[in-house]
């Protein structure tokens, strides 16, 4: 049976919760959940996953401080990228 990630979203949000706020070394805020959890989720499904399993175990690798840690990178790149554009005249 292929994996279905729609119907399957709704099992993990007990999971991801638990596991981001654990992530936080303070009070979680809804904001910074959900932010944290659709960065999860989006990059767990860039893999296709064939199996609930695989999607899971994605996820669990995707922990608060991974998705920091893409984000922090990411932002350097564009920070340089934009440090070395010509300057509009």
């Amino acid at each position: 049976m292929p994996f279905n990630a729609q119907a399957t979203l709704g099992k993990l949000d007990a999971d991801i919760h638990t596991g981001i706020c654990v992530g936080f070394n303070k009070k979680c805020s809804s904001l910074q959940v959900l932010s944290v959890v659709k960065e999860q989720i989006s990059r767990a499904l860039e893999i296709q996953p064939g199996t609930f399993d695989q999607f899971r175990n994605k996820l669990q690798h995707l922990t608060y401080a991974e998705i920091t840690n893409i984000w922090q990178q990411e932002r350097r790149h564009k920070e340089e990228f934009e440090s070395q554009a010509r300057p509009i005249v």
